[in-house]
This record gives C-alpha cells, sequence and structure tokens, in this order.
C-alpha cells in the first residue's frame, strides 16, 4: 500500500495496479528462493486488492477493468478497443494488430521492420492468423470479464457481423452467451452458475453481458414501489458538509479538499441507505451538491446510484435540466441506460429526472425520447415549493395562470407514457406548501405522479398532501438530518 500512496502523491489521472506472479527463471522467482521477498497467500492478495480498490475508490479514481482504474473520462480508449472487441493497428517492430477475425505481428526485425514499411506492408506474414467464429466470440466474452460493466451488446453484434460471411449461424452469439450468462427480469445478462466474474469490485455486480431489453416503464416501476414498501416518501438527499453528522465530518472540517468531502458524503448515503431502504420507494438526490466538488463529487453520486439500486431503491436526479437540440439530449443522457459510455462501458444511472418546461416542447422533446428509449421517467417543474415562485407562477395567461398551462402540457406530454398502471412516466413536480392549488392541479393532471417538494422541513405535512391522491404521488424530503 505504501507504493499506492507514492503513486496517488503524484495526482495521476489513470492508475494500474498488478499482481505479480512467479514464473521461472525471473529475478523476482529467483530473489524469493533467495530469500529477499516474501510470496502472500491468496487471501492476503484478495484482502489487498479490496484495500486498493477502496482507496482509489475515496480519490475519485473508478475500477472500470479488473486492474485499470481512472477518474472520469480518463480511461484508456486504446485498451477499451482491445477489451471490446475492436479492430487496431500497431505501429513498430513486432507491434501486434486486429482487423476484422485478422490478427498479425509486424517484422520484428527494426531494420527489417523500417524498410518493409516504406514498401508499403511491414506486416509478417508467419504470424497471421484468421479467428473462428467460436474463437471470435469466446474472446468477446472472456474480455468483457475484465470489464466491470461486461461485454457490451455492440460488441456481439460486431463479432457476429465479421465472422457470417464464415457461415456462422447466427445462434452462435446467442449460445456463447447463454454459456456465460442467464437473462433475468430486468433484461440484463448476468453470470450462470459457477461461471465468476474476473473482479471483485463493489461495483463488479453490474451484469457481466450487457444485452438490454427494453425495461418496464418509470411509472410502473413507481407504483410497484410504493405498493411494495406501503409509502409514497421519497427521501431528498442534499449532501451539505454542514448537515452531516459531526462524528463523520471533523476530518473533513480541518481540510476541506472535495476529496475529502466526497468521502464524507460517499460514507453518510451509505448508511442513510441501509436505513431507508425497507421503507420508502426512492431517493431524490441533488445533483448541484455532487457536482460543486467535481470528479469527486460525480464519484460520490455515482457511488450512491449503484448501492441505490443494489438496495432496490429507485432514483430520481434531481437536475432541473433544461435546453434544446443536442444540448438537451446530452442532459437526458442523465436517464436509464443511454448514457453516455466512460465506465465499464455504462455509467450508473437515474431512473427519472428532473426538468423545467421554459423551453416549450422544443426543449422538452428529447428528454421524452429518452424515456422512449430507455424506460426512464421526468418530473417536469409545474407548481414549485420556494416563496417566490408566485412571481412568474402565478402570473395569468388568460383564463390560466402559468403553472395551470404548464400542468396542461405536461399532461399532453405524458399522454404517450401512461403504463399499465394507469400512471404516466411524465410526472410532475408540483409544491406541497401551495396546498389550496394541489386539486385543480391534479384535476389537470389525473395520469401524472406527483414529486411534492416542501414535505417537511419547509412545512407541509401529510393533511396538506392529502387531496392530490398520493397514490403515486412522492413526498420529497430534503431536511437535515438529526445530530
Amino acid at each position: 500500500m505504501e507504493d499506492l500512496e507514492g503513486a496517488l502523491a503524484l495526482e495521476p489521472e489513470h492508475l494500474s495496479c498488478y499482481e505479480l506472479t512467479f514464473e521461472e527463471g525471473t529475478a523476482l522467482t529467483k530473489d524469493r528462493a533467495r530469500g529477499r521477498v516474501e510470496g502472500q497467500d491468496q487471501d492476503s492478495c484478495a484482502a489487498m486488492y479490496h484495500a486498493t480498490i477502496a482507496r482509489l475508490e475515496s480519490r475519485g479514481f473508478a475500477p472500470y477493468e479488473v486492474s485499470a482504474f481512472a477518474k472520469p473520462n480518463e480511461e484508456c480508449r486504446h485498451n477499451l478497443v482491445y477489451w471490446t472487441g475492436g479492430d487496431w493497428i500497431g505501429v513498430g517492430a513486432g507491434a501486434g494488430s486486429s482487423i476484422g477475425n485478422t490478427k498479425f505481428l509486424n517484422i520484428k526485425n527494426p531494420s527489417a521492420y523500417a524498410a518493409a514499411a516504406r514498401a508499403g506492408d511491414a506486416a509478417d506474414p508467419a504470424t497471421r492468423e484468421e479467428a473462428d467464429a467460436r474463437t471470435r466470440l469466446a474472446e468477446v466474452l472472456m474480455m468483457g470479464l475484465r470489464l466491470t460493466g461486461g461485454s457490451r451488446s455492440t460488441s456481439f453484434a460486431r463479432a457476429a457481423v465479421s465472422t457470417r460471411s464464415r457461415r456462422t449461424p447466427r445462434r452462435s452469439t446467442r449460445c456463447a452467451a447463454t454459456a456465460f450468462s442467464q437473462s433475468t427480469a430486468d433484461g440484463s445478462w448476468r453470470p450462470s452458475a459457477g461461471a465468476t466474474s474476473a473482479t471483485s469490485s463493489p461495483r463488479a455486480s453490474s451484469p457481466i453481458v450487457r444485452i438490454r431489453a427494453m425495461p418496464e416503464p418509470f411509472a410502473d416501476r413507481l407504483a410497484a414501489a410504493i405498493q411494495q414498501k406501503g409509502s409514497p416518501c421519497c427521501v431528498g438527499l442534499d449532501p451539505r458538509l454542514d448537515w452531516l453528522p459531526s462524528e463523520l465530518t471533523a476530518r473533513a472540517r480541518l481540510r476541506p479538499t472535495p476529496v475529502a468531502v466526497a468521502d464524507v458524503v460517499i460514507e453518510f448515503h451509505r448508511r442513510i441507505l441501509a436505513r431507508i431502504a425497507p421503507i420508502v420507494p426512492a431517493i431524490k438526490p441533488q445533483l448541484a451538491f455532487f457536482e460543486q466538488l467535481g470528479s469527486a463529487g460525480i464519484a460520490a453520486y455515482e457511488d450512491l446510484v449503484v448501492r441505490a439500486h443494489e438496495l432496490g431503491l429507485l432514483v430520481i436526479a434531481d437536475a432541473k435540466r433544461g435546453d434544446i437540440g443536442p444540448t438537451a439530449d446530452a442532459y437526458a443522457r442523465v436517464l436509464g441506460w443511454c448514457c453516455v459510455p466512460r465506465r465499464g462501458p455504462l455509467a450508473p444511472a437515474a431512473d427519472a429526472l428532473t426538468i423545467q418546461p421554459y423551453f416549450g416542447t422544443d426543449g422538452v422533446e428529447p428528454f421524452l425520447e429518452a424515456c422512449a428509449r430507455t424506460g426512464g421517467g421526468l418530473f417536469v417543474l409545474v407548481r414549485t415549493s420556494n416563496p417566490s415562485s408566485s412571481e412568474l407562477q402565478s402570473l395569468r395567461c388568460g383564463e390560466h395562470t402559468l403553472a395551470e398551462e404548464a400542468a396542461r402540457l405536461v399532461d399532453r406530454w405524458g399522454s404517450s407514457f401512461v403504463g399499465k398502471s394507469g400512471w404516466s412516466s411524465v410526472g410532475a413536480v408540483v409544491g406541497a406548501t401551495h396546498k389550496k392549488e394541489l386539486a385543480g392541479l391534479r384535476a389537470a393532471m389525473p395520469r401524472t405522479p406527483f414529486l411534492l417538494p416542501g414535505y417537511g422541513a419547509q412545512g407541509a405535512r401529510p393533511t396538506t398532501s392529502s387531496t392530490s391522491s398520493t397514490r403515486a404521488a412522492a413526498a420529497a424530503s430534503s431536511s437535515p438530518p438529526a445530530r
């Protein structure tokens, strides 16, 4: 671990950590025979591996491969191409290349390589290999076992296309996948009995082979979770250092760096999730509190999402995003399985996202398209709980207020997303503090789940929101925790 601390002191963005093995004829093996170095048993090696993961995660690194750790967006692209079955060309004497089913090495002699390169072909024909369908698909599977996110379905598709000219049966991909994994209710593929992942990372619970079916709509998942837990409450998580328990924050207060604060946030949320998971259906992390901590905060947010899903909690990312065109599409990637490849191949993603409707339909359509692709949900700001919200939201637009017009739009936008539960995956943010308006807004949005901020710290109580038909409403509370 001293070597690891020395490496971290250099402030790298990527680290590869390997366990050395004793091979006959090597200097390391000879030193062991002379008593200069001591081998470790498997339990000790496993303990060091887990300690390495924990230490690197505390510094904002994420394990994306069995031996590779990176800060957000700093994964090694060259290695990811190799691990996911892509094509690459090696440059230099003896370098290897892989194009489609063909693998080859360059000429090893530097002078001969240089001469051949000038002539236009530096490959050594004696090293050329053609992989058959079984070998190609097996390589994709085995490489996927190295990754915390597993093998992408696109990797299988690429392998199937490259082998089809060799009369590969279409069932080859299915049979190869079945040997290593089994389909589950959520559409993922997990290891079959006896299969073992190559990594012991906490994030290794991600599917080994990510072949996604269309997930159940968010509205149906929310309604089922509320019924199962017997509560519509959603716990708001606003991780402010001054709101967290003093026994956790003492060290961070002495040196409040983003990494130190993020460490406290991770520990606090792990404790909170364990307490609330049996009794509430969802959490609502406020992204701004994570984003202010930079990459360490994003890592803390992703840790929260992963652990919440492991405990069966839905995650509503409170980001209040809004824009048009490609920017809105990028914001929408917070949802579900359409998230941008960053770790793995897929980063943890929220089940639903809060957005604002001020751009109109142009600004909302990219988010609706994301919901259609992923089964995710939205909560659109309609009537917020802050005191000055009336300055705009209570303005009259003909016979209705601006909030009431927004409600009509939300009902229209959500009409195509009504699930078996009778509720739409397009919800509305309606402040529980506006008790006189709740009944009217419910009438305008009869199929819309309500996210009710203001419950708790801002004074709203269960009796206040009783007229809103809370059967599929989520009451969000961002009260500071009791010390």
